[in-house]
């Protein structure tokens, strides 16, 4: 794993729906030989994460960071339970908890660890 960066600032993320699934659209996490396609799929809560961002479209964008900014009504915080593989998060829209969340190894290339929190908003794409 990518474990020698830490995350500093925001970042563009973007998602793409291909038959009916999400990925996160990340080559270079594949170029660097952390994993292969199936491994930035979206799943347990993830995917419908991005179903409900998306507004129908097949593609999203999300601005991510570990610290709050305008327009992050969105957040994700990490659950105090230990995985081999991942880490679980609770996901709230404005303070509100919505449902919980997966997420794998593409979170960790990102962003160099799983955060705490990390907040969102999104911005949709074409």
């Amino acid at each position: 794993m990518n474990t020698e960066t830490t995350f500093v600032g925001q970042q563009l993320l973007n998602f793409v729906k291909e038959k009916g699934r999400w990925y996160i659209d990340l080559p270079s996490f594949i170029a660097s030989g952390e994993g292969i396609k199936d491994d930035l799929i979206m799943v347990a809560g993830a995917d419908t994460l991005c179903d409900a961002l998306s507004n129908g479209k097949n593609r999203l964008a999300i601005v991510i960071s570990t610290t709050p900014f305008n327009g992050s009504d969105f957040s994700i915080q990490r659950m105090d339970n230990e995985r081999e593989v991942g880490s679980d998060y609770r996901a709230y829209y404005k303070g509100r908890y919505v449902f919980p969340i997966w997420l794998g190894p593409p979170l960790h290339y990102v962003m160099g660890t799983y955060p705490t929190t990390v907040y969102f908003n999104t911005q949709l794409s074409n």
